[in-house]
C-alpha cells in the first residue's frame, strides 16, 4: 500500500498523528506500506517518521495552502508499480491530486481519507474555490475512486454532499496507548476540576464552557476550569471573558502543553468538556475516554453518538445551560468513568484501526462493487 500524504509535521495535525499511529499497525499486520510526502512544516521533533526506511520525502514549494512539490509526480511514478492500492490522505492538495490522477492513469485502485475536509463546517469556507478545484482538477479522479475513508457514521453522512456514488468504508481513529493505563482510583479533594484540551479557536466554543461556570446548579460547586492548548486569535481571550461574567478565578489557562502534561491533566481531571461545532471523530475526546475521564461534549462530534448510546459520555447541546447541567449530571454519575474505557478499549486501538483499513484495501484492490 501506498499512503500519499501533504505533511507528516506533528505541527499539521490529524493525518500526520493517524500516520504515526497506522502504518505500524498495519506493518504488524503483516499489510506492507510506505508513505510518500513533503517536507512541509517538519521540525526537528518529526525525524520520528523521517528517519523511517518507509517514508519519502520531496521537497515543496510556494504557498503552504496548496503544498506544490516539482518532484512529487517523478517520485510518485518511480516504483509505482509495486503497489496494490494507494490511500490519499486529505482533500484537495497537490499531492493529493497528483497521486489519484497517476494511480488512475496506471490503473491502480486508490482510496481517500478526507480528515474531516468534507464536513458541512469545512467545505461551506473557501467554498467557490473548493467547488472550482473539484470540477477543474479532480472531476475524473473522483469519478474512478474505488472508495472514502472515513473515521465516524456522521464524518461519512455529511460527505455524501460532495461524494454521493463513492463507496464509504469507516475507520476508526485511536489514542495513545499509555492513556489506557494512568490509574485514576485515587480520589480527589475539593472543587470539580473541568479541563478543556484543544486549539483555541472559534469551533471549539471554549467560551459556551467558560459561561457556563456561572450557570446554576454548576455555580453552587464552585468548579474550576483548566484550558490548555494555543490560541490562534480567533476568539475572546478566555480569561478576559471569565472575569467579565464574574468566574475569573475559577478559570486557569494554560497555554500549550505537551503530550505529557496532556495525559496528566486527563489523569487530574473530573470532567472532560468539548462543546465543539464540528469534529469529524473527535481525537481529543476518545483520549478523554481511553483515560477513564467523564467527558461531556456535543452532538456535532463524530464519536459522540455512538459513544452516547452506549451511556460512555455526556451530550450536551451548544449552549451554556446545558453543558453546566450535563457536567453536573457526569459528576453524579459514578459509574461514567468506567464505562468510558470500557468503550474506548473497544473502540479506540490502531489494531482495530488497522484492520478496517485492510478490510478497505482487500474490497478496492478486489475491485467489488457495494
Amino acid at each position: 500500500m501506498l499512503h500519499v500524504t501533504p505533511s507528516v509535521a506533528r505541527s499539521d495535525g490529524g493525518p500526520a498523528e493517524v500516520i504515526r499511529g497506522l502504518i505500524p499497525a498495519l506493518h504488524h499486520r503483516g499489510v506492507a506500506a510506505d508513505v510518500l510526502t513533503t517536507d512541509k512544516g517538519l521540525a526537528p521533533s518529526d525525524n520520528d517518521l523521517i528517519v523511517a526506511d518507509w517514508v519519502r520525502v520531496v521537497t515543496s514549494a510556494g504557498p503552504s495552502s496548496v503544498t506544490f512539490a516539482p518532484h512529487f509526480a517523478s517520485a510518485m511514478s518511480d516504483g509505482l508499480s509495486r503497489y496494490d492500492v494507494v490511500h490519499v490522505h486529505g482533500f484537495q492538495s497537490y499531492p493529493g491530486t497528483m497521486a489519484m490522477r497517476i494511480a488512475r492513469r496506471a490503473g491502480i485502485p486508490y482510496l481517500i481519507e478526507p480528515h474531516g475536509a468534507l464536513d458541512r463546517y469545512h467545505w461551506n469556507t473557501n467554498v467557490l474555490r473548493k467547488r472550482a478545484w473539484l470540477r477543474i482538477a479532480d472531476a475524473k479522479n473522483l469519478a474512478g475512486l474505488s472508495g472514502a475513508i472515513y473515521s465516524s457514521e456522521l464524518e461519512a453522512q455529511q460527505a455524501l454532499d460532495v461524494l454521493p456514488d463513492t463507496r464509504a468504508f469507516r475507520m476508526n481513529l485511536a489514542v495513545d496507548e499509555q492513556l489506557f493505563a494512568i490509574d485514576r482510583t485515587t480520589k480527589r479533594e475539593g472543587p470539580a476540576k473541568i479541563v478543556y484540551l484543544g486549539r483555541l479557536t472559534k469551533k471549539k466554543r471554549v467560551d459556551l464552557v467558560v459561561r457556563a461556570l456561572a450557570e446554576t446548579p454548576l455555580r453552587e460547586r464552585g468548579a474550576r476550569l483548566f484550558i490548555a492548548g494555543g490560541s490562534d486569535g480567533t476568539i475572546q481571550d478566555p480569561n478576559a471573558l471569565a472575569h467579565e461574567i464574574g468566574v475569573g478565578d475559577q478559570v486557569t489557562s494554560l497555554g500549550p502543553v505537551n503530550s505529557a502534561r496532556r495525559r496528566d491533566l486527563l489523569s487530574e481531571c473530573d470532567v472532560f468538556v468539548l462543546p465543539s461545532e464540528d469534529e469529524s471523530f473527535g481525537v481529543a475526546v476518545a483520549e478523554a475516554m481511553a483515560a477513564g475521564a467523564r467527558v461531556v461534549t456535543s452532538q456535532h462530534v463524530g464519536i459522540a453518538a455512538p459513544a452516547s448510546e452506549n451511556r460512555a459520555l455526556k451530550v450536551a447541546r451548544n449552549d451554556p445551560a446545558s453543558i453546566a447541567q450535563a457536567v453536573v449530571d457526569a459528576l453524579e454519575d459514578a459509574e461514567l468513568p468506567g464505562r468510558a474505557r470500557a468503550h474506548a478499549e473497544r473502540e479506540f486501538r490502531w489494531s482495530i484501526a488497522a484492520a478496517q483499513a485492510e478490510n478497505a484495501y482487500e474490497i478496492a484492490r478486489a475491485g467489488d462493487t457495494p
